[in-house]
């Protein structure tokens, strides 16, 4: 097991789940890191620990989902239009942005072992509206 899968799996056992706000802001967090483009959402995972923290979120907050399992992946999908981000507010309190910053790292963050070099990375999905330029930042 990644060092980082260590880490996912330790995260994934954080009970948050009495705080509605903090559900939605890790929520908030995973959305971050997926296509949103499209009419549905789907994540894409090899980590069982991260599909079933997911699967919890999106319990916890009513949202009808679909998991399907290919070889080693696991696919979690559900309808755009079955929740809004708009009243997600993830820097609310230290709360929510914990859970924030959580969920982007568990929907595809990873981290270097410590012994060599502290690197985290979290690819964040970009939305891309009409008209507008693509943009390079280095």
């Amino acid at each position: 097991m990644s060092f980082s899968a260590k880490i996912k799996e330790e995260l994934s056992k954080i009970n948050i789940f009495g705080k509605i706000d903090v559900v939605k802001a890790e929520l908030y967090g995973y959305l971050m890191t997926v296509d949103q483009s499209g009419k549905k959402i789907a994540f894409l995972t090899e980590n069982e620990y991260n599909i079933n923290r997911l699967n919890k979120l999106l319990k916890k907050l009513e949202i009808n989902y679909k998991i399907k399992m290919k070889g080693k992946s696991y696919k979690i999908e559900f309808s755009k239009s079955s929740f809004s981000l708009d009243e997600i507010d993830p820097i609310e309190n230290e709360d929510t942005m914990k859970a924030f910053v959580r969920g982007a790292f568990l929907g595809s963050g990873w981290v270097t072992e410590p012994d060599t070099r502290y690197h985290l990375e979290i690819r964040i999905k970009e939305e891309k509206r009409k008209g507008q330029v693509n943009r390079s930042y280095k």
